[in-house]
């Protein structure tokens, strides 16, 4: 007798294999991550589900297969779920306005595992050269749509206004595709480390790669994104070096000539569509001046806001936060770090860095696969730094491809023991 779960074991899972191909899969899927979004079409959700679904589908082949499954990637599970038990208790301790989108959290946790999982099963099979083609490709695409949208504006054609979200569009600030000048500047930041360690690069292919990321963060104006790129390139090209002395005198003489080198660019920027970048560098004068920015002026103004927020009243408050609070005041509080012991409590706080920490430690130590771990350990720097201006690490955007690199990085590792 054929029942549903005989059908299921004997049908389901083959049919979805015969139809889920890794590569095809990796870039349909990465190519989706990278489509214009608007709010008419509900911004980031729809391309976020569908990314969801399939990844749930390769879980279920993965699993239905009996592929075997890492001890770090269990660890890393159980973290998530801890994590979405502390976000249902800070909504059940809410006093604030609930709306359906604060219960969606819940299901944020299972969703990030259900991206390492994506990863664990099916990208593991694509080999550094395909990664770093795709890196390639997907820095050139956002070169010339800003290149295209700084020559003529985008918000003149009317079809591209109804699925593209230029809300935060300037002519003087580019957003390629992501329909964020921040959320652009991150993602150059990432592609930039990816093609850098995914393959051995002759000099000029490095050289074209630093101008084009060069090109593309002057483009966005994002300030978070020049500051983060110059840390880690420093960081980089010391750890690059063999000998410590002669890498710091190569980098001070860079630093100079950049330094230098804006400060003689800095007076034909005013009053252009650089003007972004203008008053970024005008705030150099000294440390106090740099506070004057007004965007850092806004987001230390939300920062005390938040913390009065929490402090006053129910110190319960404290420990388990004041929960996702979608549709209060404080919807981004621009700082991952704030913003999660204020949502999610010091307890919740615990729990999320907790898994982050054991994300860290388990990529530091792998030695596998050396060109992916450097990459996601700068993603991960990337993510930190990016952390102090925004919400970066509890992003549902920031860090999907991190959860799919992730888990690749635990396949390789398991199959380095079989």
């Amino acid at each position: 007798m054929l029942t549903l779960s005989t059908y299921y074991e004997n049908f389901v899972p083959t049919y979805i294999s015969s139809y889920i191909k890794p590569p095809l899969l990796f870039w349909g899927l990465g190519l989706a991550f990278l489509m214009p979004t608007s709010v008419a079409i509900g911004g980031n959700r729809p391309w976020y589900l569908f990314f969801t679904m399939m990844s749930i589908l390769v879980a279920m082949v993965g699993l239905h297969n009996r592929t075997p499954v890492s001890a770090k990637l269990v660890e890393g599970a159980l973290y998530l779920f801890t994590f979405s038990i502390m976000i249902s208790l800070a909504i059940l301790g809410s006093r604030e306005v609930l709306i359906g989108r604060d219960f969606l959290e819940i299901l944020k946790p299972f969703a990030a595992l259900s991206f390492v999982l994506f990863g664990y099963f099916s990208v593991n099979r694509a080999d550094n050269d395909k990664i770093w083609n795709f890196f390639l490709f997907v820095l050139v695409l956002e070169c010339v749509v800003c290149l295209v949208a700084f020559l003529y504006d985008p918000r003149q054609i009317s079809f591209l206004s109804s699925i593209w979200d230029f809300a935060k569009y300037r002519s003087w600030r580019g957003v390629g595709t992501f329909s964020n000048p921040n959320r652009l500047g991150f993602f150059t930041i990432i592609l930039f480390f990816g093609l850098l360690h995914f393959r051995k690069n002759n000099i000029l292919m490095t050289v074209l790669i630093y101008l084009a990321t060069a090109a593309l963060l002057v483009v966005s104006s994002s300030r978070t994104s020049l500051i983060c790129w110059a840390a880690l390139i420093s960081l980089y090209f010391v750890s690059k070096q063999k000998k410590l002395l002669p890498s710091l005198l190569k980098l001070s003489a860079i630093v100079f000539v950049v330094l230098t080198a804006l400060v003689l660019i800095r007076p034909y920027l005013e009053g252009g569509r650089f003007k972004y970048l203008y008053d970024f560098l005008s705030h150099f004068q000294s440390p106090l001046h740099f506070l004057h920015i007004s965007s850092v002026k806004g987001r230390m103004s939300n920062w005390q806001n938040a913390i009065e927020f929490v402090t006053s009243g129910v110190e319960l408050k404290w420990f388990i936060g004041g929960g996702p609070t979608k549709g209060a005041v404080f919807k981004i509080l621009d700082n991952d770090y704030m913003y999660t012991a204020m949502k999610y409590g010091l307890l919740g706080a615990l729990v999320f860095y907790g898994f982050w920490r054991a994300v860290f430690k388990q990529i530091w130590v792998c030695r596998v696969n050396q060109q992916l771990r450097g990459f996601l350990l700068f993603y991960i720097m990337t993510l930190a730094i990016f952390g102090l201006t925004s919400e970066s690490f509890s992003s549902w955007i920031l860090t999907v491809p991190f959860f799919v690199f992730y888990g690749v990085c635990l396949r390789h590792e398991l199959l380095s023991k079989a």
